[in-house]
């Protein structure tokens, strides 16, 4: 079984194409809920982020701030790193134990944010970055999410430029309005079912 990672920047498209693949019968883990799962559910990561941030960044209700945790690392990049350097570990553990239950598949996907910026690459054996003009990523996430301009320019900030994860990827697919996405999927389904 290959295990394929799908990354690309907030509002390139990767979650659009993940579905496609979903179509074609591909399972797909979607790291970023269950770190949001593993964040939510984990005492060890509990425990770990009292010690770092201070109990304030739980409520009384002992469930996590997220806005104040959204704050403090989309601000401060060494902080995110923390973050990611908690849950990741645990995410990797998570994927790996997800895809056995799928041994019989040709390929599965992993998909992730920030693929590469983890190290989940390294747990994959190919890589896809999704790509889009970043005008069109900033309109995308504006529509969707509903965030200020400023909140979306700081968090592809925090992200590695589009043109540095293209060059580590095996595979781009471009979202970029022009280019047909579908064919490109179905060239790369093709071929990491062994039918190319």
């Amino acid at each position: 079984m290959i295990k394929v990672g799908i990354t690309g920047g907030i509002g390139a498209g990767k979650s659009l194409v993940c579905r496609v693949f979903k179509m074609f019968g591909i399972p797909v883990f979607d790291a970023d809920s269950e770190a949001k799962k593993i964040i939510s559910s984990s005492l060890s990561v509990k425990d770990s982020f009292i010690s770092h941030f201070g109990s304030d960044i739980y409520f009384d209700d002992e469930t996590l701030d997220k806005l104040s945790l959204a704050k403090i690392i989309f601000s401060d990049n060494k902080e995110l790193e923390y973050v990611n350097s908690v849950i990741h570990p645990l995410v990797f553990v998570a994927f790996n134990k997800w895809s056995e239950q799928f041994s019989s598949m040709k390929y599965v996907i992993h998909e992730s944010a920030i693929l590469f910026e983890s190290g989940a690459n390294l747990h994959v054996d190919k890589t896809i970055v999704v790509t889009a003009p970043l005008d069109m990523r900033i309109k995308r996430v504006l529509q969707r999410d509903g965030l200020k301009k400023k909140e979306v320019e700081a968090r592809i900030k925090n992200q590695w430029h589009q043109s540095k994860v293209v060059e580590l990827a095996d595979y781009e697919i471009r979202n970029d309005g022009q280019s047909l996405i579908v064919p490109r999927i179905l060239e790369l389904h093709k071929m990491f079912s062994g039918t190319i």
